[in-house]
C-alpha cells in the first residue's frame, strides 16, 4: 500500500501510476548504492593485492634472520668466512 496516512491511489491507474514511482524511487537509492559498494570493494581488493605484492614473505624473512645469525656467528668469531658463506649459499638455494 502506497500513500500517506490515509490518502491511497483508489484507481487502477493511479495504483499503476504509484507502483511505478515506488519502484523508480527504490531504483534510484538501491542501484547507486550497489554500484558504489562493488567499487569500494574492488578498489580494497586491488589495494590488498598491491600491499601483498610488496610485502616480504616469511620465509623471506626468516632467511634473513638466519644469514645475520651466521653473520653474527662470524663477526664473534665461532665460524669461518667460508662456514658463513656456505650456510648464506645453502639458505638462499633454499628460498
Amino acid at each position: 500500500m502506497v500513500g500517506y496516512g490515509d490518502v491511497l491511489p483508489v484507481t487502477q491507474l493511479g495504483k499503476l501510476l504509484a507502483s511505478v514511482i515506488a519502484i523508480t524511487g527504490v531504483a534510484f537509492i538501491a542501484l547507486p548504492a550497489g554500484i558504489l559498494g562493488a567499487g569500494f570493494i574492488e578498489e580494497f581488493q586491488r589495494q590488498r593485492n598491491e600491499k601483498q605484492k610488496t610485502m616480504p614473505t616469511t620465509a623471506s624473512i626468516s632467511v634473513a634472520a638466519e644469514i645475520r645469525e651466521f653473520a653474527r656467528l662470524r663477526e664473534e668469531g665461532h665460524i669461518t668466512e667460508d662456514e658463513f658463506k656456505e650456510q648464506k649459499a645453502k639458505l638462499l638455494k633454499k628460498s
